[in-house]
């Protein structure tokens, strides 16, 4: 951290480096937010283990390594119609197996690391050939990634800068810009609906305009 690297290591063969793209850019989003965030400086962070609303700090980073990269041709997109994530909410929604949108949204990240890692959620997904478990850790991740998608590409972009604001919030000890009906105007209930539904959109083929 004190030379403000990032360092990766990966398998030597051929193309390996195309296998842990997902990797590259999840942790680069962290060092990005931590670093080189235009919004604020080193200077500003005020944050910590008891700082609530943790789920942005694992969900954005999660929404930006779905995103699709193409490094020969330099273009990509936010926006994944295959998404993980979203099929995973989707799917669990359905069966009622997602965490309670009023226990993700108000965690810190000392209450994230008490949730359980046991494999006790099995899924079948549209866009995977095999089955998957997931864990409560892993459904953090998902419906927290999840609801950066909605805020990011739903309702027309609507919440947009929102979502810009409470990165900034939590990044810089915000507390008060921390609280989901402050900053969203909904209930944590009513952006769960929302990005389950938008989930479902995408699932069902939803694409957004360019």
């Amino acid at each position: 951290p004190g030379q403000n690297i990032s360092r990766f290591y990966w398998f030597k063969r051929p193309g390996a480096e195309r296998t842990i793209m997902e990797v590259f850019v999840h942790e680069l989003t962290h060092h990005w937010l931590e670093r080189r965030c235009p919004r604020f400086t080193w200077e500003d962070m005020n944050h910590n283990a008891l700082t609530r609303g943790f789920w942005i700090v694992e969900g954005f980073p999660t929404f930006m390594q779905e995103g699709r990269y193409d490094v020969d041709k330099m273009v990509w997109t936010h926006f994944n119609p295959h998404s993980f994530t979203l099929d995973v909410v989707s799917t669990l929604a359905a069966e009622g197996k997602l965490l309670d949108w009023e226990t993700v949204y108000p965690l810190n990240q000392a209450e994230f690391a008490q949730l359980s890692h046991k494999f006790d959620k099995p899924a079948r997904l549209r866009w995977a050939l095999h089955g998957v478990r997931m864990s409560d850790t892993n459904l953090f991740y998902q419906q927290s990634a999840a609801t950066c998608q909605f805020l990011y590409h739903g309702e027309k972009g609507k919440y947009r800068k929102q979502l810009a604001d409470y990165v900034a919030a939590y990044y810089t000890g915000k507390n008060s810009k921390l609280d989901i009906d402050r900053a969203f105007g909904l209930s944590p209930n009513e952006l769960g609906e929302k990005t389950v539904a938008f989930a479902g959109k995408v699932m069902k083929g939803w694409k957004p305009k360019k």
